[in-house]
């Protein structure tokens, strides 16, 4: 069985598994590729639709039966499969797919690539076209040597302007070692292009292949020498194939296994490696227009379990997605689960995905976005009664998030105020905004939590709205925030002859604030002075009054005494605050006002 990926309208903010057609495969692991209306790498600026996505691959009817293709389609609503051809008795796979960049439709416009073994073993290359009703082979895919060749990936800048990857043998020898393979479709003919090997003795395969134009075309796969296997990457430049330096982080075992383009300065290729100890790490790197560099990425259990990401889907610079699996240190991999991964711009992290069938084989092979806010990955599970090996599909759809309360409601007009932002679908934020403007700092504290630090803004009511990639929150009652400027004085004041129970306003003038909320909430109010007396045993007590609404002419909602003894200064400061609550549409003025604590 293989796998493959779809796109659904899910309002979820974890992966959720989707019911497959009922096709299986009952040994070995499963592979294939996903397409989706446009390249399953996805290329910038292009959409695939959500309700004409293909998964390609291969499956078993029963055991020891040869491999038969495997093609499901998703409409949208349900996958199902359809009828693939099987030009030989022998093994017949799919290994890869793809779709002409900015296609609408599937039709002339979906590929799917692999290979089929004859009579005496030789795998021999393979690549048909969905026509709308059925898959049209291409018999004319050319071979080099006399050995087995194997498309194993596939991506389309155009209909004239397709290249599909893989290996050749010069034969079938044991001993024979692969060489790359590169073939390209001109909308009339296939032709091998030439393509390099490390070194004469190395045996090396293209895994993917991904381009953003004609001039700038990535294919990255392995190379094994001296039983060494090195990460392997080629670029064509529209007129030759050339090998570019990448990173091995291992000395023994090496394998990129998917390759997304953004742009010219932009790529991203995913795949394993093995420590000394032998246990299989996640691998990732990035192309910056000059170099290919390692991103550390995360490997669930290091040390103890395997991790491999065998696709990666690039939406922008800060959205990108990775597939594969963690598997046991065991003969089978088994039990396993699948993994999923996501770039932000800053770093990659594990986003849960549920497994087909928990303590059993589970792995995904592929993964796609039909939008920024919309993924889809593919892969296989293995039944609990490890009867049959099943098709797996799990999507992910991001909804707008919501704003359901801002806590505290204002702050002064000069930011810096902590801002606790309740909702939902926070997850994958990008973006906070006070109003027109950013928010000077956020941390996504949960799915439903976000700190945020208010900027500086001018007095006045704004919203508080959160962007991720399904959209921007919309605008309520309950989101908004007050700004209001801070009411502060440098000067030194005198407090003579108080009875020690009048209240008296520290500055009418200066210490006086005045806001309106538009909704009911409740204001933290704060107050602070440095206070000094030369009475012994007389302190000031330092008060915040509210008036206005329920709190008519002036009401003190808090207030502090402040300590030290007479002749002292700093010991003296007081700060007082309190949480108040206020009424929409209501005018309230607030003042600092003090009293000695006794006459």
């Amino acid at each position: 069985m293989t796998v493959g990926l779809a796109a659904a309208t899910l309002s979820s903010t974890v992966f959720t598994t989707m019911t497959a057609s009922a096709v299986s495969r009952t040994n070995g692991r499963a592979h294939g590729d996903l397409a989706a209306s446009r390249a399953a790498s996805l290329l910038p600026h292009q959409t695939p639709a959500a309700n004409d996505i293909w998964a390609l691959g291969g499956q078993v009817a029963a055991s020891g039966d040869p491999d038969r293709t495997l093609a499901e389609h998703w409409d949208g609503s349900s996958w199902t499969a359809v009828a693939t051809p099987n030009p030989d008795v022998g093994h017949n796979d799919f290994w890869g797919a793809t779709t002409v960049a900015g296609a609408t439709t599937s039709t002339n416009n979906m590929w799917a690539v692999g290979d089929y073994t004859d009579a005496i073993g030789v795998e021999h290359p393979m690549a048909d076209l969905w026509t709308g009703t059925t898959w049209s082979q291409f018999n004319s895919i050319p071979s080099v040597g006399a050995g087995s060749n194997r498309l194993s990936a596939a991506t389309a800048i155009a209909s004239n302007d397709i290249w599909v990857v893989g290996f050749s043998k010069a034969d079938n020898n044991i001993g024979t070692p692969a060489r790359t393979l590169t073939e390209h479709y001109n909308g009339t003919t296939w032709s091998v292009v030439s393509s390099l090997d490390p070194s004469t003795t190395s045996s090396d395969r293209l895994l993917a292949v991904a381009a953003t134009a004609t001039n700038d075309v990535w294919a990255v796969g392995l190379s094994i020498d001296n039983n060494v296997a090195s990460t392997l990457i080629e670029h064509y430049n529209g007129t030759a194939w050339s090998i570019v330096a990448s990173p091995n982080q291992s000395a023994s075992d090496n394998t990129l296994y998917g390759v997304a383009a953004l742009t010219t300065t932009s790529a991203w290729a995913v795949g394993d490696y093995a420590d000394a100890n032998g246990r299989f790490h996640t691998s990732v790197m990035k192309w910056n227009g000059t170099a290919w560099t390692a991103v550390a990425s995360p490997t669930v259990g290091a040390g103890t379990y395997d991790n491999a990401l065998f696709s990666i889907a690039a939406v922008s610079a800060t959205n990108l997605w990775a597939a594969g699996a963690v598997y046991s240190p065991t003969n089978t991999g088994a039990p396993s689960d699948t993994l999923v991964e996501h770039w932000d711009g800053t770093q990659w992290s594990v986003v849960p995905s549920p497994d087909g069938s928990s303590g059993r084989f589970n792995e995904l092979n592929a993964i796609i976005a039909t939008s920024a806010a919309n993924v889809w990955t593919a892969g296989d599970y293995v039944t609990p009664d490890q009867t049959q090996d099943l098709t797996l599909f799990e999507n992910l759809c991001v909804p707008a998030p919501t704003v359901t309360a801002v806590a505290p409601v204002s702050g002064n007009t000069s930011g810096g105020t902590s801002v606790v932002i309740s909702g939902t679908d926070f997850s994958f934020a990008t973006g906070v905004h006070f109003g027109s403007a950013v928010a000077s700092s956020y941390t996504i504290d949960s799915r439903t939590r976000i700190t945020a630090v208010a900027p500086a803004s001018l007095a006045g009511t704004v919203d508080v709205t959160v962007t991720n990639y399904g959209g921007t929150s919309a605008s309520s009652a309950a989101d908004l925030y007050v700004s209001v400027p801070p009411a502060i004085s440098w000067k030194q004041y005198r407090l003579a002859g108080n009875n020690g129970s009048s209240w008296v306003p520290i500055d009418a003038g200066a210490l006086r604030l005045t806001f309106t909320p538009s909704a009911n909430a409740n204001a933290i109010l704060s107050g602070n002075a440095d206070l000094w007396t030369s009475l012994a045993g007389v302190n000031q007590d330092l008060g915040i009054f509210v008036s206005g609404g329920s709190y008519g002419s002036g009401t003190l909602v808090g207030w502090k005494e402040s300590g030290g003894n007479a002749g002292t200064f700093s010991p003296n400061a007081a700060f007082v605050q309190t949480v108040t609550p206020v009424v929409a549409a209501t005018a309230y003025t607030v003042t600092l006002e003090w009293k000695a604590n006794h006459a």
